[in-house]
């Protein structure tokens, strides 16, 4: 698959009276790291894609509306990201974002820098922002 979640729920490893202790990446070697707010629902951001950047975004607060590429076969996708998930975005996987509420994000990944390896991508159907 072209990106992948993984929730809340796989990740915590352990909670008690004092709070919650998360593994966010396991067994990775992140060399970049980047926090992103989205102000307000109906934001959007992204809308590219990275030739050999993977993306890892971990949502720290708010909801958010995923539209995905595959650009090797034009496969099209959509879903919501939450609190507590954290998504994999693959290199050639064109992607933006819509906020659905205030949202607060960590990005991370591996590989090239990802601002030099960042290709605008401004083609995704209307349809797919639809809520």
């Amino acid at each position: 698959s072209s990106t992948e979640e993984t929730s809340e729920k796989n990740r915590f490893w352990h909670s008690d009276e004092r709070g919650k202790v998360a593994v966010i990446l396991d067994n990775c070697n992140v060399n970049f790291l980047e926090y992103a707010e989205f102000a307000k629902s109906g934001i959007k951001r992204g809308h590219h894609y990275h030739d050999k950047y993977t993306e890892y975004l971990y949502v720290l607060s708010g909801q958010i509306k995923v539209v995905a590429k595959l650009l090797s076969t034009g496969e099209l996708t959509n879903f919501i990201i939450k609190r507590g998930d954290l998504l994999t975005i693959k290199p050639n996987v064109a992607h933006g974002f819509l906020t659905l509420s205030h949202a607060e994000v960590l990005t991370m990944g591996t590989g090239s820098n990802p601002f030099n390896d960042r290709k605008s991508f401004k083609e995704f159907p209307d349809e797919l922002y639809s809520v």
